[in-house]
């Protein structure tokens, strides 16, 4: 039950923990504490059946440890592709299932991709016959009115606000989360040059903003407050964290 939303949740967090593992510096234990958090949440993604969450969870690894040293990330790829023998079995087919044979021996996706493209198709219909939105909510009422899907969401974030709110409910998302893109870049400017945790906190809250973005684009979760409330209670802490170290790093200069 919910566990599409819940491998978003892990995929979005599985950067902060990286990041922490990779670039702190001094600090043995809470760097131990942070591969143990990683563990926990490849756990998770993995259960979740969610091929979303497993790509944002690689995404997250690949993208960190290729800011720490490209050697290091083509060493860690070929163990990790070396140990894919050793998932369970469930969690290769359902890797698997995202292209079939049919009987004709011909190549396709399967029901659950197929379908999202259908109603992304007909979400596009909604909108063309309403073009500032059907309004909040109302996605799966009116969906049967536009093809032959009813009483579903959207899976897709962005076709579900255009779809809903219209061109400008969705400037106004993407704007939203272009600014959140800016606080992680205001974050790395302004964390402490000699201070490790800041600057992977910093680094962290990028990749996971990316990871967060990236979520909505196979399915809805950013109405969810169990996924997106840890997210803007982060960016809110890290803001007025970074804020604080830089302005006791100006005081220590001006003594």
């Amino acid at each position: 039950h919910n566990a599409s939303p819940a491998g978003v949740f892990y995929g979005m967090f599985m950067p902060m923990f990286v990041a922490l593992a990779l670039f702190l510096r001094g600090q043995k234990l809470w760097r131990l504490a942070a591969v143990a958090g990683i563990v926990l949440l490849a756990g998770g993604v993995l259960f979740t059946y969610s091929r979303q969450s497993y790509f944002l969870a690689i995404f997250a690894v690949v993208v960190l440890f290729l800011r720490r040293s490209i050697i290091l990330t083509v060493a860690i790829g070929a163990v990790l592709m070396s140990l894919s023998g050793y998932l369970p079995d469930s969690v290769t087919q359902r890797v698997e299932e995202t292209k079939q044979v049919n009987k004709a021996g011909d190549e396709e996706v399967d029901e659950s991709t197929s379908a999202r493209w259908e109603i992304w198709a007909e979400a596009l219909n909604m909108t063309a016959h309403n073009p500032l939105g059907v309004g909040l909510n109302r996605f799966k009422g009116e969906l049967h009115n536009y093809g032959v899907h009813k009483n579903l969401d959207a899976h897709n974030f962005y076709v579900l606000t255009l779809a809903e709110a219209g061109p400008q409910g969705l400037i106004t998302l993407l704007f939203l989360f272009y600014s959140c893109w800016r606080l992680g870049g205001f974050l790395r400017a302004n964390a402490p040059p000699d201070d490790s945790e800041t600057k992977a906190l910093a680094l962290g809250f990028s990749v996971m903003t990316v990871c967060m973005m990236m979520g909505g684009i196979y399915g809805s979760p950013h109405f969810e407050g169990s996924v997106m409330a840890p997210y803007w209670a982060m960016a809110g802490l890290l803001e007025r964290y970074v804020l604080l170290k830089k302005k006791h790093s100006q005081a220590k200069r001006s003594e």
